[in-house]
């Protein structure tokens, strides 16, 4: 096994990794620094930033990168004498975004990220030009010289989102080789109207995004053997911008896995986006999880992951350490080996002007000793499955409100976690199908899901319809528009005593952040509607969400408003009821966790064989008292330990109860700061 690999996994003390900027003008006073505190404060590892923020050159010449390669060496060397890691992260790959460069002017034989209008960056380089791929690959060399534990592929490696180009890259290099590929003749904006034309996509899409991917994958591969080559025991790692984003960009995450691995010869280390760049409140924390869970489903579990934890600007104007102390948690609980730490400015302000910051990291690494040593090896997240598909870009429907390519069940997985319920990616007891992702999915997995019961809304159930399964779901699509837009809409009325309604109970409709879709449907005979939609009168409009057995024996919910478009006024304690029954109804009392109450709450949950490890957050000011969690268990239960915050051992938990395959943790107390980790064993399976 790779060295660096084996103490990341097996070492539960491996956990902090700083990203650190050393400026050439400033880098011995701050390699002294890091010499001095790194071993004081616990940091494991230390990765160089390289030619970063304000400062950077964007593509530095090749002189300045030799000069910087001596400084490097004598970097690597000193740390290595105090115990800490090397490794490297160079900034810019092709770009993040326009910052004033202008480097279409010093390399004019590059070709620039580039809109289907022809407009381009001025400082974000395509991934196609011959002249970029001979400059990376020089540069690439030079890094792998110093050799380093690993090295880290920028999440700019992407075709969306470099400044002023918005989605894709229309530049002449790529519509040469796509037309060369394909023995074709597109102008730009022959391509550009049939990859974005309205409705069912053009098969033009599917081999437009598949061209891209490939011209990414030759990217990653040219830079996997330029540092192999060089320097055989560097670990490759890739930050990622969350799985929702680079369906854009058609991106093959196993094809990727095997080009880093070099087809399973080496470890891969994977940083997916934790998000939480500047502390905006307590729920981005559910962010946090969404983004491990979704990047770890695509990318798959035999990665080594190392999260990464940001604070822009830099100080506790823009983070406090007790955010970021709770955001580690949260990693680790999820299952992350270490967290990657992104905490100081670029331009080598020392850190011993904020050195509360590392403070609040000794403090707490005890306790993620502790919390690892439990999680790790890490077990299959479940929950209710939110269906997501990585290639969703190829099969969804732009219309006037729907203009690119990116996924949208990121927002669902969130708003089931801050309702109590457990969510994830995973096929598990039931599945939330939302959006359009479903499109691409296969007709046996359709089936399957729909034998096996489910909760849609109204995107996915206005998708189901088109593609010819609509008596599976109970109802037939019949119309469609953006709330509040063309009826006065006024509110959901809650009346199917059968499923908790009262004739007089009616959810507000003020839920609409970005004016979700409203779909009218047409219930078939024997399905059960459970709510209507009324107007001001509180007479009926339309039907409203309804509950079917189909002839498959599958339970199916239809909610007729589109999930991702819902904000925070959905949430309510009538509503988190309703929506806990509802999955409750459908998975026939098997959920796999759900919490109780009435503020916004994060739980996970990660099974192995013969153990459970359960995480609740609070994400809320307020203190929480006698709630429950309760999860659907297959086994009896042996033990119970609990692991408080901050705290450094694993105590008896003996406030459960078990009622055959249902375990109910009581709780007395949860608090933002107090987060509990429950760990469940189970009794040998009887043969």
């Amino acid at each position: 096994m790779n060295q660096y690999a084996e103490n990341v996994e097996k070492n539960n003390g491996y956990l902090y990794i700083l990203r650190r900027t050393v400026p050439p003008w400033r880098w011995r006073e701050n390699l002294d620094e890091l010499v001095r505190l790194c071993p004081k404060y616990g940091i494991d590892e230390v990765c160089i930033k390289i030619d970063t923020g304000t400062f950077t050159h964007y593509y530095p010449s090749f002189e300045w990168l030799e000069n910087y390669r001596k400084i490097l060496l004598q970097i690597k060397k000193e740390l290595n004498e105090v115990g800490v890691n090397y490794s490297l992260n160079p900034n810019v790959t092709q770009g993040h975004g326009d910052r004033g460069r202008n480097i279409c002017k010093q390399h004019p034989d590059w070709p620039m990220c580039t809109n289907p209008d022809g407009t381009h960056a001025m400082d974000c380089a395509c991934n196609i030009g011959g002249g970029w791929r001979d400059y990376i690959r020089k540069q690439w060399t030079i890094y792998a010289e110093t050799r380093p534990v690993s090295i880290w592929m920028e999440d700019d490696l992407r075709t969306f989102n470099h400044g002023p180009a918005g989605i894709g890259c229309f530049c002449q290099e790529h519509i040469r080789r796509f037309n060369e590929k394909l023995g074709t003749h597109y102008t730009r904006e022959e391509l550009a109207e049939k990859i974005f034309a309205p409705g069912v996509p053009d098969p033009l899409r599917v081999q437009w995004l598949e061209f891209l991917n490939e011209m990414t994958l030759e990217v990653m591969r040219m830079c996997e053997e330029t540092v192999h080559q060089v320097s055989p025991e560097t670990v490759f790692g890739l930050m990622s911008s969350g799985p929702d984003a680079h369906v854009a960009e058609g991106r093959d995450w196993q094809a990727m896995y095997r080009i880093m691995s070099a087809d399973g010869k080496y470890p891969v280390l994977s940083r997916p986006p934790l998000g939480n760049y500047s502390e905006a409140g307590l729920p981005g924390l559910c962010g946090t999880s969404t983004q491990i869970l979704m990047t770890r489903s695509v990318f798959g579990n035999a990665c080594i992951e190392e999260g990464e934890i940001e604070n822009f600007p830099y100080t506790g104007y823009s983070k406090t350490n007790t955010f970021l102390c709770l955001q580690n948690s949260v990693a680790i609980g999820c299952g992350n080996d270490a967290v990657t730490l992104n905490l100081y400015d670029h331009c080598g302000t020392p850190m011993s002007a904020t050195e509360d910051i590392l403070q609040a990291l000794s403090c707490g690494k005890e306790y993620l000793n502790t919390l690892k040593s439990v999680i790790q090896p890490r077990g299959k997240d479940r929950g209710v499955r939110v269906y997501f598909h990585p290639d969703s870009g190829k099969s969804k429907q732009l219309d006037a409100r729907t203009h690119n390519f990116f996924g949208d069940v990121g927002a669902t997985l969130e708003m089931l976690k801050m309702l109590g319920i457990a969510a994830t990616i995973n096929e598990d007891a039931v599945t939330v199908l939302a959006g359009q992702s479903i499109r691409s999915a296969p007709d046996d997995e359709i089936l399957r899901i729909l034998k096996q019961g489910a909760f849609i809304d109204s995107v996915a159930f206005q998708a189901l319809c088109e593609m010819g399964y609509a008596e599976l779901t109970g109802a037939d699509y019949v119309d469609s528009f953006p709330l509040n837009t063309t009826y006065p809409v006024s509110g959901e009325r809650f009346y199917n005593e059968k499923f908790g309604g009262t004739p007089l109970h009616a959810f507000s409709l003020a839920i609409h952040g970005q004016r979700p879709l409203f779909t009218v449907m047409k219930p078939h005979r024997g399905s059960e509607e459970i709510t209507e939609f009324v107007d001001p009168d509180f007479k009926r409009l339309f039907p409203g969400t309804c509950a079917f057995t189909n002839k498959l024996g599958g339970r199916i919910v239809v909610f007729p408003l589109e999930i991702a478009g819902l904000c925070a006024g959905f949430k309510t304690p009538a509503r988190k009821k309703w929506m806990h029954d509802l999955l409750s109804w459908i998975a026939r009392d098997t959920l796999p966790m759900h919490v109780t109450g009435d503020r916004n709450l994060l739980p996970f949950r990660l099974d192995r064989e013969n153990d459970t490890v359960a995480g609740i957050y609070n994400l809320s000011l307020d203190e929480l008292e006698n709630i429950t969690s309760t999860l659907h268990v297959s086994r009896k239960v042996k033990s119970i330990h609990v692991l408080e915050y901050k705290a450094a051992e694993w105590t008896v938990f003996r406030d459960f109860a078990q009622y055959g395959n249902t375990l109910v943790l009581r709780i007395r107390n949860l608090a933002f700061n107090t987060p509990k980790y429950f760990s469940i064993a189970y009794e040998k399976e009887q043969k």
